[in-house]
């Protein structure tokens, strides 16, 4: 097969019990997974299939278990199949799978900077402050407005710019755009869907901004400030 992409999933993915049905199966999942708790110093197995303390949802937990579920899976993958991609990426948290995958970053050093980097979102952004919200079918400038009125009010929203719109902002806030705007038909279906992101800080989340240093390219379209990581700022994965 040529021309084959792998793109790992990012933050927003996880569920509890994903990769239960394999660790119980398959070895290989359980080294992966053994390997990461040793670095966190706490079984992280056990979060992702029960998260009986709901920390599974926590940036500092999400990131590094779905790194060690995307590694995992690819681990698994290498064994029971010969066919290999020619690329590699992912979605915002995504690349850091990706790199590992790739050969390009250390596993061990992956789940300690993922870890890390969440921690540290968490800290600037208390729990509960932030949220996303998914707009489908709405041309940009109409977000861009829709977020603009939330500066009166002295809130903090602003539009990400990936495959579909997303607000991100307070989390006041962006429950009354979607309470207003989730019937908005631009010709179509209903604009907004009826759950938020399963977390409350994201990189292009500007409440966010003072967490992580300015990224590697200036131009973006989502307006969401310095903090911005959005694909349309960062340089591509290399190709394998």
């Amino acid at each position: 097969m040529k021309n084959l992409a792998f793109v790992f999933p990012g933050q927003g993915s996880q569920a509890v019990g994903m990769v239960a049905d394999l660790y119980e199966s398959y070895p290989q999942i359980q080294h992966i997974f053994a390997r990461a708790s040793d670095v966190l110093e706490l079984d992280l197995m056990e979060m992702v299939a029960s998260d009986v303390h709901n920390q599974l949802n926590l940036t500092q937990y999400t990131q590094p278990a779905l790194l060690t579920s995307s590694v995992a899976i690819w681990e698994l993958w290498k064994e029971k199949s010969s066919v290999r991609p020619t690329f590699m990426a992912g979605h915002s948290l995504g690349e850091y799978s990706a790199l590992v995958c790739a050969g390009a970053l250390n596993f061990e050093d992956a789940v300690l900077l993922t870890h890390k980097r969440g921690k540290y979102m968490q800290e600037a952004v208390p729990e509960g402050t932030g949220a996303m919200m998914a707009v489908l079918g709405l041309e940009d400038q109409q977000v861009v407005e829709i977020c603009q009125q939330a500066d009166a009010g002295g809130n903090v929203t602003a539009a990400a710019c990936y495959w579909e719109f997303a607000q991100t902002g307070h989390t006041a806030f962006v429950a009354r755009r979607k309470a207003k705007y989730g019937r908005v038909d631009s010709g179509s279906s209903p604009r907004l869907p009826d759950r938020y992101a399963t977390c409350s800080r994201r990189v292009c989340n500007p409440l966010s901004e003072n967490a992580l240093p300015a990224p590697r390219s200036s131009k973006c379209r989502c307006q969401s400030g310095a903090g911005c990581s959005c694909t349309s700022r960062r340089a591509p994965l290399p190709a394998l």
